[in-house]
């Protein structure tokens, strides 16, 4: 009970984090609204707070564990989510290789292309689990992309 609770809290940790950081660089890009974010630290920079956010994040966890109902459940939402998420991280990768650094093409691919292949397994293995659960981080990902392009396309009209 212990770990699992552990486990749970550096979880929650890592979650709110990333969303707090990406929902700030997304302000920064305007691809969101901007929020109140409150910087916690006076001596850290990047330690921030968005309270939006944390009740979005609230709300989406609550839904989706009181949805799915069991952990057997959200272990496919869970598992297209990191593969998925792996696999996109290599392909940026790739462009930070060949474009950033400068390196070649050749050894731009060279460097990625077994993780690539690794990453794409896993992804075609997860799924088979898509309506099993799978489905929901994309459909997530898929809405928060939709309000994201829209708010961009409707920020530059303005």
């Amino acid at each position: 009970m212990l770990l699992a609770t552990a486990a749970s809290v550096i979880a929650s940790q890592a979650r709110i984090s990333g969303a707090y950081s990406m929902t700030k660089q997304a302000i920064q890009l305007v691809l969101l609204p901007r929020m109140r974010i409150l910087n916690t630290s006076a001596q850290e920079v990047g330690q921030i707070c968005v309270p939006l956010v944390n009740w979005v994040v609230m709300a989406a966890v609550v839904l989706a564990t009181v949805g799915f109902g069991s952990s057997s459940a959200l272990a496919s939402a869970y598992g297209i989510a990191v593969t998925v998420t792996m696999f996109i991280t290599t392909v940026l990768t790739f462009f930070v290789v060949h474009h950033v650094w400068k390196y070649t093409l050749a050894l731009a691919v060279a460097a990625t292309a077994s993780f690539l292949v690794i990453d794409a397994v896993l992804v075609v293995s997860c799924s088979l689990k898509i309506l099993q659960g799978g489905w929901f981080p994309l459909v997530m990902g898929a809405a928060i992309f939709a309000v994201m392009a829209t708010w961009k396309r409707v920020a530059a009209n303005c």
